[in-house]
């Protein structure tokens, strides 16, 4: 190419070099004075932010000052009161009519102070309580009841120079959840029952009692630290000891836990006095440790503990499911009387009446599975209602009707010549209004001969009580019933 052709083609670049050249001056200034301003727009967030901790932190420091002084004065005024209290009733100068109206006095004045007092100064309170021999005991004819007080969070350690150690101390329904007895010695048994002692610390305490019973009764013990504790004679009837922890624990004389809800529940390395025993009826065991403690196997081996209608660890039913809850289902209880024992009125309506009893006259091979006698249900006039009813109450299984999983089955055997049995299965729970019943309808049959009858139903998981009715109406032909059985059994 020549020359001037190769010049030519060469200016078009340079100038747009020049042109690129030129523009990236302003846009590096540019780029710098956005990252400059950014930089400075971070640095200003910063000091603020920094301002505003401060500011915060100062606020709070105001506060928490405010909130000591607070409670400073309020425990001040009540060891005031209530040494004031103390002092007139030592001086017989009191203006109390008798020690009960001091002790009523002193009760509501702690009440009444504890909610406004934080942990460390709660601490202190139930302290002077504890020094001035105020705390509630089953050994004193007149003390103080706590029922009601929030004792949360309270800390109390014995060591060396100071040594914690309760008689007969009786704190019942009362507020404990996140306490910590360490190194406590409760002498001449505890009274706990009913009180709330979520994620309780109770390390190294020991509770004796040689006449009587260490009371946990349907105390909320969730996740409740017994380690290396001394337990001797206690009742966890109904309580719930989910999470707990008996690590070490020293276990003597007779421990119940009756209807208690283990799940979960920590056994580890466990130490079983001589005279040990334990029962665990109607307990939920899901999940807990129990059957990894080899010194308790080995008591289960000698006979030491009774368990019985618990939920295992492994989740499967230790349930009598052949027990039939129904009481004289069969008739022969004083089968020649006219009574019937264990069954009641539906109502005293003069159009109801209860069934009759009737001698079976039958072969013996008949015989045999039917008994002696049945219930008559025939009824005298169409307008006449033969009925009979029976309560079972679940309070023994409790655990398993609670697990949503329990389903009855009632069995009968029926001999009626035309119209309907009508089954009422009543489930009464907590709730006060009256249940509405499942309704099952059975039809006679043309000639009289024996059928076996089976109903099956879930149970709902807050049912305390089942009723069951059995009646016949407007119908006036031979009815009879024999050998009802009601059984609660695992839904498949």
């Amino acid at each position: 190419m020549p020359p001037k052709q190769t010049e030519r083609h060469e200016k078009p670049y340079m100038t747009w070099l020049k042109l690129a050249l030129g523009a990236l001056i302003p846009l590096a200034i540019a780029i710098g004075t956005v990252v400059i301003t950014v930089q400075q727009q971070h640095n200003e967030d910063r000091r603020f932010q920094q301002t505003q901790d401060n500011e915060n932190l100062r606020r709070e420091q105001d506060q928490q000052q405010a909130d000591n002084l607070h409670y400073q004065n309020v425990y001040s005024h009540y060891i005031l009161d209530i040494s004031n209290s103390i002092l007139k009733q030592q001086s017989q100068t009191t203006t109390f009519v008798d020690n009960r109206s001091r002790l009523d006095y002193i009760r509501s004045q702690t009440l009444t102070t504890l909610v406004d007092l934080d942990c460390q100064r709660k601490t202190w309170l139930f302290e002077f309580l504890y020094e001035n021999k105020l705390l509630p005991s089953h050994r004193q004819s007149i003390s103080m009841n706590l029922q009601g007080t929030d004792l949360s969070c309270i800390t109390l350690k014995s060591t060396i120079s100071k040594n914690f150690i309760f008689n007969g101390l009786v704190l019942s329904s009362v507020d404990l959840n996140d306490a910590s007895f360490i190194k406590c010695h409760f002498l001449d048994c505890a009274d706990f029952s009913d009180s709330s002692m979520e994620h309780i610390s109770l390390i190294e305490s020991s509770f004796h009692c040689f006449h009587g019973t260490n009371l946990f009764e349907r105390a909320i013990l969730s996740h409740a630290n017994f380690y290396r504790v001394f337990l001797y004679n206690a009742s966890f009837n109904e309580a719930d000891l989910t999470y707990a922890n008996f690590t070490s624990t020293v276990f003597g004389r007779k421990i119940v836990l009756t209807g208690a809800d283990l799940a979960f529940t920590t056994f580890k390395d466990v130490i079983l006095e001589d005279s040990f025993s334990m029962i665990i009826t109607n307990a939920n065991m899901t999940g807990a440790s129990f059957l990894e403690d080899k010194s308790l196997t080995k008591a289960m081996s000698q006979g030491l503990i009774e368990i019985m209608n618990v939920i295992l660890p492994n989740g499967t039913w230790l349930l009598n499911e052949t027990r039939n809850w129904i009481k004289n289902g069969n008739t022969e209880t004083n089968c020649t009387s006219l009574d019937i024992p264990d069954w009641q009125e539906i109502s005293s309506s003069p159009d109801r009446m209860l069934p009759t009893l009737s001698i079976i006259h039958l072969n013996e091979s008949v015989k045999s599975s039917l008994g002696s006698c049945s219930f008559n249900f025939t009824a005298a006039a169409t307008d006449t209602r033969v009925s009979m009813a029976q309560w079972i109450p679940f309070g023994d299984i409790s655990k398993f009707i609670q697990s949503s999983e329990a389903e009855c089955h009632l069995s009968f055997d029926t001999k009626c010549q035309g119209g309907v049995i009508q089954v009422h299965l009543y489930s009464f729970t907590s709730s006060p209004n009256f249940p509405e019943p499942s309704v099952f309808l059975i039809d006679g049959t043309d000639q009289l001969y024996w059928q076996k009858r089976t109903i099956s139903e879930k149970i709902r998981f807050d049912t305390g009580t089942v009723e069951v009715s059995i009646e016949r109406s407007n119908h006036t032909g031979l009815c009879y019933i024999d050998n009802i059985e009601f059984y609660v059994r695992r839904s498949e």
